[in-house]
């Protein structure tokens, strides 16, 4: 579930954010990844997850001070998303190489 808002602030400037649900495990409650790419920099954060857009957005601006005084508004243009999803995909995708180096002695 993908939920996104866009804002413009005078001294940030233009502000996305992007929020995912992260799936809820056994042993924690669920929580929402939130992306926040303003020009300076790409920030992860991560709040509680909520069924209204409204709360997710009042702990991202607990987490988030900064945004506090930005007018933000969720994005409702159905072509975005998807490109800001395709850009989320590129920017959390992990690569990881194990292995493991097994020495005898002799």
């Amino acid at each position: 579930d993908h939920i996104n808002f866009v804002g413009k602030d005078s001294i940030i400037g233009p502000i996305v954010i992007s929020v995912q649900r992260e799936k809820k495990n056994s042993m924690m409650n669920a929580n929402c990844r939130v992306l926040i790419r303003t020009p300076k920099e790409d920030k992860c954060i991560f709040v509680p997850s909520s069924h209204r857009s409204r709360d997710i957005l009042n702990a991202i601006r607990t987490a988030a001070p900064e945004l506090s005084n930005v007018q933000i508004h969720k994005l409702t243009n159905e072509s975005i998303p998807k490109q800001l999803i395709d850009y989320e995909e590129a920017f959390y995708e992990n690569h990881f190489k194990i292995g493991v180096i097994y020495a005898k002695q002799g």
